[in-house]
């Protein structure tokens, strides 16, 4: 999946999806602490 984006801005996208799979596997973290 790529974007006109990605050629200008490359290392934003890269900090962008490693943030959102940080805060999903935290998310997912506490919910398997939770049950």
């Amino acid at each position: 999946m790529t974007t006109a984006f990605d050629d200008h801005m490359p290392v934003i996208w890269d900090f962008l999806n490693l943030f959102v799979i940080s805060l999903f596997l935290n998310v997912h973290f506490e919910f398997m602490l939770f049950i």
